[in-house]
């Protein structure tokens, strides 16, 4: 039987804890006692990521399959709630720097992955749109202009078969293999185009992110005449295709979908990123990865609505 001060978070802070003490916690989650595993779990848990290599270790070298799958869930747990977390502090901040947005929604499903790797990259595809861009240019001439570099030269694409799979919706995949589904395409473009200070910004339009070109940079986005201001729409995983409000009036009505005054309404990065979320919690219940699934609602709810900033109150009203 382990130390009931060893399993006890009210006896000690769980920062004393000690290497050695670490690992005689982990060798005990295999513990056929459903009480001490519970408590052992919760006991390391506490300690966060910091022992996620003694997890690791742990996991090579002991072959028995029970623990090694306990500390594959307990890893996971540990990488989540350090997520979780992040995301909070993402909201808190501003809620409006999306790469940031998008490497921690990476760190969730790859959280081997190199950040630093993925930064890189989007540093690259924004040089070198930039590089073919001129101040003169209208809006719609830069639109050609990423669409040109990252389509044609640089041969991203939005593949069918990759729609409905969220494995293809993460950016660090997209930037490894440049074939996406909407929702990493979306994602992609949508940072490029703000990191090169163009006035784009999402919408919430159903399972199929939808991106608004606007006159000038917007600052409030519960005001009434918001759509008055978006000059034209365009569909990322169509190449960047670009559309009007009858454009998209008539493709809905085509799906069958009632037109919502939504679907056409410009929205903050943290009102996009959480629809973003939203999207990807479906490609999972379709998958019928319900843990998934609900993970991402899990990450979803830190960005509720009511948990927004008033002058983001009314997107879907105005």
């Amino acid at each position: 039987m382990p130390s009931p001060d060893l399993l006890s978070s009210d006896s000690q802070s769980a920062n004393f804890l000690s290497p050695k003490e670490i690992e005689a916690l982990i060798f005990l989650l295999d513990d056929p006692d459903e009480a001490i595993h519970h408590s052992v779990s919760e006991r390391l848990a506490e300690q966060g990521m910091p022992i996620i290599p003694l997890l690791e270790k742990a996991w090579e070298h002991n072959m028995d399959p029970l623990l090694q799958e306990r500390v594959e869930q307990l890893t996971h747990r540990i990488q989540y709630n350090d997520v979780r977390k992040a995301i909070e502090r993402w909201a808190a901040d501003d809620g409006e720097d999306l790469l940031e947005a998008a490497l921690l929604l990476d760190r969730y499903a790859y959280p081997e992955r190199d950040q630093t790797a993925i930064r890189e990259k989007v540093a690259e595809l924004r040089r070198a749109v930039w590089l073919e861009l001129s101040q003169y240019l209208t809006p719609l001439e830069k639109v050609h202009v990423v669409n040109q570099v990252l389509f044609r030269h640089l041969g991203f694409a939005g593949l069918d078969d990759l729609a409905r799979d969220p494995r293809a919706a993460y950016l660090g995949t997209l930037l490894e293999t440049r074939k996406g589904n909407p929702l990493s395409l979306g994602l992609l473009y949508l940072i490029l185009a703000q990191q090169l200070e163009l006035p784009v910004y999402g919408v919430r339009f159903p399972q199929h992110p939808l991106l608004a070109v606007t006159e000038g940079y917007l600052l409030n986005f519960a005001r009434p005449a918001l759509r008055d201001q978006v000059v034209f729409y365009l569909y990322p995983f169509r190449h960047g295709a670009v559309v009007t409000a009858r454009d998209i009036e008539e493709n809905l009505q085509k799906a069958g979908v009632k037109a919502r005054p939504e679907f056409y309404m410009p929205v903050s990065n943290r009102s996009m990123f959480q629809e973003m979320l939203l999207i990807l919690e479906n490609l999972y219940r379709g998958k019928e990865q319900l843990d998934k699934a609900t993970e991402i609602a899990g990450l979803r709810a830190l960005l509720h609505e009511n948990a927004l900033p008033a002058a983001e109150h009314g997107n879907s009203e105005a």
